[in-house]
């Protein structure tokens, strides 16, 4: 496999914080919580894109 262009992983990556966020805005947003669940959202889809993009597990 060709080696991917540095952009290339971080787009990915700031793609899946994305898609992140708005599911657990879409599934969490009716808690009342005092942190946003954007972030942790987020937070959780760019982990979880960094663990497959940079061949971590």
């Amino acid at each position: 496999m060709r080696k991917k262009n540095i952009f290339y992983r971080l787009r990915i990556i700031v793609n899946f914080a994305g898609v992140g966020a708005l599911t657990a805005s879409i599934f969490f947003g009716w808690i009342d919580r005092s942190v946003d669940m954007h972030t942790i959202g987020a937070v959780i889809g760019a982990g979880a894109a960094s663990l497959k993009v940079f061949n971590i597990v």
